[in-house]
């Protein structure tokens, strides 16, 4: 499978779940039910690890991705399904869609990374229709729970 189609599968799993979420947060909307998420994407990563024979990373690269597991999925997730919850996913998913922007700067900034004008323009135009979805759509709909 090209890398390609990882990014294109990976883009048509993020929406599936993204809907998914939605529609149980309308059936009952609880914290819980990210920590029911996790479990079952840990489960089934364990399982993959173990039928394909993976090994574990160094202790540095553990300690990393621990922290990552802290940010996203863990605090990511709970204020991802709170916006779900409260604005709904078409709002949402575009919003989390910004997030070149802060990768692009920290990419640069702590990782020494060059900016070429693809990343430039690419980052402008997810930004560009980030704001034309928040300046367009009507706030009425918005639910204050």
């Amino acid at each position: 499978m090209t890398a390609e189609l990882f990014a294109l599968a990976s883009a048509i799993f993020f929406a599936m779940s993204a809907v998914t979420i939605r529609t149980a947060l309308n059936r009952h909307a609880s914290p819980f039910g990210s920590v029911i998420v996790f479990s079952s994407g840990l489960v089934l990563i364990w399982f993959i690890v173990f039928i394909m024979g993976y090994g574990f990373p160094s202790f540095s690269a553990t300690m990393l991705f621990t922290v990552r597991g802290f940010l996203e999925p863990g605090l990511a997730s709970l204020f991802i399904f709170t916006a779900f919850r409260k604005v709904g996913v078409s709002i949402t998913v575009p919003i989390i869609a910004a997030s070149p922007l802060v990768s692009t700067a920290l990419s640069v900034l702590l990782l020494k990374e060059v900016l070429t004008l693809p990343i430039i323009l690419g980052t402008i135009l997810i930004i560009g229709g980030v704001a034309m979805l928040a300046l367009m759509h009507p706030h009425s709909r918005i639910n204050k729970k």
